[in-house]
């Protein structure tokens, strides 16, 4: 059989290109499965998410107490066995870490709480007001607007209360509360129920027991939102913060004073640490009251923008720390970031830009605005390449440069009609561009702003990066914009 090498190199030439289609593929996919699926400009967690004192949630619920002997013919309510009465409990303490971490107990408690809800008339319904003042306030409107529906204020209550000069009439009501989180279950569980919001600051125990003690009735239902391990840890070890503990104080003691008041017995109903009850899952959504004052709806590139600060301010420490070894590791290494180290938040995809400098003078800057890995892993590449593309002698001594981190938003197309209608949407100084013609493409960062004096000469400046002419323009044209947020240390 005679040799066919024509045939040997064909094969050989097929094989090559299917390893090397392989191997791009395989180096494409370890980047995604490696990274989560969402995106750090997607980060939702806003500070209220993040708990002060415990990752723990917990809920107690306040009966008459001759409900335990009638239901369970004991002498006593301490061997009462089951969770629940058939009785209505009249104040209820609910948690308020945010959905997070309390909606598993927030849901539990409105569950058991909705086959009461054509008993109701009122809640009343008291939190912290997290701001140093006197005494307490209430709302000016007549309803609340929240995802799942509107929930209906009492103002022939609020406009009694305000007769009392415990209430400050001067001193406004604050749309981002601690008793927010229990509007959207409010309005799902009760259709004609009426609240009551009352916020309190610095304020005497006995005279918000004498206010809030005339409604105690069947009829009513006093909600107090307090975080019961930052008042009493579950966990003996456990360190509470001082300044939170006297916030959850007042509301706390405020439902035992009452339950001693009027004979109620105490019943802890739930204690959790994960958000996850009977698929009950929220997403942090906002709302606002109904005045001229709304809190605008974020969209586009400025909730991108919003998410990516939350980020940054909730994760500082660790992408500092990943800066820090993946420059130590040098030019010889590059630094593996691995999951068990760090937060699983620094494995959400994301882009970065390193700039490093040696003293004021900037060395090298690398990064690219396109998604495609984990930020941490992002980081540690961009870093890595960065270094390699300085000469031997910036990197003798690397503990001499200093690494600039900025983290970047996804980008955001803008839609225009004209050159003219471009220049009037891009906003100075904010923005960061991209810009796309056929196959040129180029980029700057919104600190390129301290370079030029106005909109056009960046957009010269951003046409010039992509290799297109200063004078060019095209209907074609693509225009995208994205934020920057630094991260910086705390030191700095």
């Amino acid at each position: 059989m005679e040799f066919n090498r024509k045939k040997v190199s064909n094969y050989f030439m097929i094989a090559t290109i299917i390893f090397v289609v392989v191997w791009f593929n395989a180096l494409y996919f370890k980047n995604r499965i490696s990274s989560n699926h969402q995106s750090i400009s997607e980060y939702n967690l806003s500070d209220e998410d993040i708990a002060p004192i415990s990752s723990l949630a917990a809920a107690a619920f306040f009966y008459p107490a001759e409900s335990y002997q009638t239901d369970n013919n004991t002498d006593g309510y301490i061997e009462y066995k089951t969770l629940y009465t058939k009785h209505k409990p009249l104040i209820v303490i609910e948690p308020h870490y945010g959905y997070r971490r309390s909606s598993a107990v927030a849901a539990a408690s409105y569950d058991y709480l909705r086959g009461f809800a054509s008993k109701l008339k009122n809640i009343i319904l008291v939190g912290p007001l997290h701001q140093n003042i006197k005494g307490a306030v209430l709302p000016k409107v007549g309803s609340i607007t929240t995802p799942l529906g509107e929930v209906q204020i009492n103002r022939n209550i609020v406009n009694e209360l305000l007769k009392n000069s415990l209430f400050d009439k001067n001193q406004p009501y604050p749309t981002k509360n601690s008793i927010n989180m229990q509007l959207p279950f409010i309005a799902s569980t009760f259709d004609k129920v009426k609240i009551v919001p009352i916020l309190y600051g610095d304020i005497e125990i006995e005279k918000l027991v004498d206010v809030i003690g005339q409604y105690v009735s069947p009829n009513n239902l006093i909600i107090i939102t307090a975080d019961l391990p930052a008042y009493f840890p579950l966990n003996k070890n456990e360190v509470v913060n001082d300044k939170h503990a006297k916030c959850q104080k007042i509301g706390i003691e405020t439902a035992m004073a009452l339950a001693r008041k009027y004979g109620l017995v105490p019943k802890l109903l739930s204690v959790e640490s994960q958000a996850n009850y009977k698929g009950v899952s929220f997403r942090q959504r906002g709302w606002s009251y109904k005045e001229p004052t709304e809190k605008p709806i974020l969209y586009g590139v400025e909730l991108s923008y919003h998410n990516l600060q939350n980020f940054v301010r909730h994760h500082q420490k660790d992408l500092l720390d990943i800066v820090k070894k993946s420059l130590s590791s040098g030019v010889d290494k590059r630094y593996k970031v691995k999951r068990k180290h760090y937060n699983d938040f620094l494995f959400n995809r994301g882009a970065s830009l390193i700039n490093i400098y040696r003293g004021k003078k900037l060395l090298v800057s690398v990064g690219d605005v396109v998604v495609t890995k984990a930020i941490a892993a992002d980081i540690t590449d961009n870093i890595f390449h960065a270094l390699n593309s300085l000469s031997k002698k910036d990197v003798k001594n690397i503990a001499e440069l200093k690494v600039s981190l900025q983290l970047l938003t996804d980008m955001d197309e803008i839609k225009f009609s004209s050159y003219e209608d471009l220049m009037g949407k891009i906003e100075y100084g904010v923005d960061g561009l991209v810009i796309r013609s056929g196959e040129r493409e180029g980029f700057l960062p919104p600190d390129a702003w301290l370079d030029v004096k106005d909109k056009a000469e960046f957009l010269t400046k951003l046409k010039i990066k992509a290799g297109l002419s200063p004078t060019y323009w095209s209907d074609s044209t693509k225009v995208y914009r994205f934020r920057s947020v630094e991260v910086k240390d705390d030191k700095d």
